[in-house]
């Protein structure tokens, strides 16, 4: 879960448009989290329904930390533009509000909906490799 979530935070670093002031807005890259997150435990706990749950939870914690953490560092990027050095998990620990509040600026229904469905995406991969075996 943690090196899916830090692997989407760098591609979500990575949208960040710096002319533009905004993320470039792909919410499907979510569902790609949750099948990332739920490739252990498909193959481990084949057919533990328990173990599918969790994996949709850590699927959506981690699509939503990837988010937010991807968020601070951009926001880390621009404030070392200007002189002011803080690490990303200084802004995203001590500057959390202000990291909440431009994350969630650009935020629609959809961006939600898919930081939900990426759970569903989990569980959809657990389902689909414990049918195959």
């Amino acid at each position: 879960m943690l090196v899916v979530g830090f692997v989407y935070a760098l591609i979500y670093n990575g949208l960040y448009d710096e002319e533009a002031d905004t993320f470039r807005q792909m919410p499907y890259l979510s569902l790609l989290v949750g099948a990332g997150v739920a490739v252990g435990p498909a193959f481990l706990a084949k057919r533990n329904y328990l173990v599918w749950g969790f994996a949709a939870v850590f699927a959506v914690l981690a699509s939503f930390g990837g988010e937010l953490y991807g968020t601070a560092m951009a926001i880390s990027d621009v404030f070392g533009q200007f002189g002011e050095s803080k690490s990303a998990i200084e802004m995203l620990f001590e500057e959390f509000d202000f990291v909440w509040d431009v994350w969630e600026f650009d935020r629609d229904f959809v961006n939600y909906l898919f930081l939900l469905l990426s759970g569903g995406a989990a569980v959809g991969v657990c389902a689909s490799v414990s049918r195959r075996s």
